[in-house]
């Protein structure tokens, strides 16, 4: 399962208070994400090294750094993956959220491929290939 860092621990990975990244995420100051899981949004940890090592550092004038180049981050790390949460995968599979839980509670869903903080999720394909075998 691919973890991504939550906006959370992106900021105590990189040592910045977790306010000061939600003005950063706001001013948009912060790499694109990489994963998310229903509406939770995420970054690899190798992008959030990379934005540590390549920020402008304190003391710097932000104001003349053009946050929106597409250029500022490597090309991989501007692609978002998207995983469907529990209820996306249900809506998907045309089945209740409250049957969901029981099947994942009864280990008889497949495994997450994804997490974004605490937060898991499956790629479409993996949603899909357990729905087509379900109908069989």
């Amino acid at each position: 399962m691919i973890h991504y860092l939550s906006l959370g621990e992106f900021a105590e990975r990189v040592d910045i208070a977790f306010d000061t990244m939600k003005k950063y995420r706001k001013e948009g100051r912060l790499p694109g994400e990489d994963g998310e899981v229903g509406r939770n949004r995420g970054w690899l940890p190798e992008t959030a090294d990379y934005w540590l090592e390549h920020r402008v550092g304190a003391g710097a004038r932000t104001d003349l750094y053009d946050y929106t180049d597409p250029d500022r981050l490597p090309e991989a790390e501007t692609t978002c993956v998207h995983y469907l949460s529990l209820g996306e995968f249900a809506e998907r599979a045309n089945i209740s959220v409250n049957t969901m839980k029981g099947y994942r509670k009864d280990g008889r869903l497949p495994s997450e491929d994804g997490e974004v903080g605490r937060n898991r999720g499956w790629l479409p394909e993996t949603a899909d290939e357990w729905i087509t075998a379900l109908a069989r």
